[in-house]
Order: structure tokens, then C-alpha cells, then sequence
């Protein structure tokens, strides 16, 4: 069965008939779980190859934090090899001594690193983050637009460890709802209907 939906992804594009020759379809219920298995593999294999490595290596999905106890050059020849592995996963990295972004967060130290030696987490929005958040008074049921409030604020007290950043991002969370308008009720509408 994983063969079949391996090798037999074809689809219609503009009347032209296309099929998928690698990797697997995005939106398959086992794509999600295909991806981190073939994902597991290739950076055992990696990790498993390498001379050096690191002190500890985390992945969600297909992004992945880890931790150096080594040299910039080493860090950096690591990547190459990593990327010269297979030909269609390549490896980007962000390497930092006093901040990295993983995930929707950024870890840094902050004033707790140099007492504690403990990071510091605050929200990390991508540069092409819009902030459209839906209408207030949109067609979705009353529960979604209440709560989807509520749930980024939720999120943006459990991605922020000091009382600065959380208070920081609130603000902005509502300047940016305030940009949107989205508690502007939408001009009412006249129908008219004409009598046969």
C-alpha cells in the first residue's frame, strides 16, 4: 500500500495529466508520518557519520535545534556534509553564540543566563507574518472569533518568559486587531428584490 501511494501520485494540472516521480503527495493522511521516519533515518545516518557532533539535537517535523560544544568551521563542515548526504534534503542553519529561533519562538540570554544559566524564550514572528486575523463579526460560528483570541493570548503567555516580552507582544497582538478592525461591524447591506 505504501508503495502505491509512494509511485502512483498522479494529478491534472491545466488538462495535462503529471506524475509525482518523488517524494509523496502533501495532504495524504501518511505524509506526515512518512516524512518523520525518512527524516529519523537520514540524520541518524548523519549524526551517526560525523566526527563531531552535537550535544544535544532536536527535531519537530523538519526543523531542528541543537546545542555545540565546538568551533564555528567544525559546526559549518558539518553542514556541508549533511547537505552532500542526499541530494534533495538540504540543511539551512542559523548559528548564534546568544540567540536562535525555533519554531514560533526565539531563545536567547536574557538576564536569567548569566545567574542561572537558563535561556530566556520570547514569540518569534516570521517576516512575512500578515496578521490577518478573521472578522469579528465574519460568518464563523461566536465561539471561533471569541476564542481565537484568547487562544493567542494563551500562546503568547507560554512563549514569553518575562513579564517585558509577554506585556510587549500583548500590545502589539492588540494594535494589530485594532489595524485589522476587525470589531468593525461591515456596512449593512440593502437587498432589494423586485416583483415579478
Amino acid at each position: 500500500m505504501l508503495s502505491l501511494i509512494l509511485q502512483e501520485n498522479s494529478f491534472q494540472f491545466n488538462g495535462k495529466d503529471y506524475l509525482q516521480t518523488h517524494g509523496t503527495a502533501m495532504g495524504t493522511k501518511m505524509a506526515v508520518a512518512f516524512a518523520n521516519i525518512f527524516m529519523a533515518k537520514i540524520e541518524k545516518e548523519i549524526l551517526r557519520q560525523s566526527t563531531t557532533k552535537p550535544i544535544f539535537w532536536k527535531r519537530f517535523m523538519d526543523d531542528v535545534i541543537s546545542m555545540w560544544n565546538t568551533s564555528r568551521n567544525k559546526i559549518e563542515d558539518f553542514l556541508v556534509k549533511a547537505n552532500s548526504f542526499r541530494p534533495t534534503i538540504k540543511f539551512r542553519a542559523e548559528i548564534s553564540e546568544t540567540e536562535i529561533t525555533f519554531l514560533d519562538t526565539k531563545m536567547y540570554k536574557g538576564d536569567r543566563f548569566n545567574k542561572e544559566s537558563i535561556l530566556a524564550v520570547r514569540m518569534h514572528f516570521k517576516a512575512t507574518e500578515t496578521f490577518q486575523y478573521t472578522n469579528f463579526y465574519s460568518c464563523h460560528p461566536p465561539g471561533v472569533t471569541k476564542d481565537f483570541i484568547k487562544g493567542e493570548a494563551l500562546r503568547l503567555l507560554r512563549t514569553n518568559s518575562s513579564q517585558f516580552t509577554f506585556k510587549e507582544n500583548m500590545s502589539n497582538f492588540k494594535t494589530c486587531l485594532q489595524n485589522r478592525e476587525i470589531f468593525k461591524e461591515p456596512p449593512s447591506s440593502h437587498i432589494v428584490r423586485e416583483n415579478p
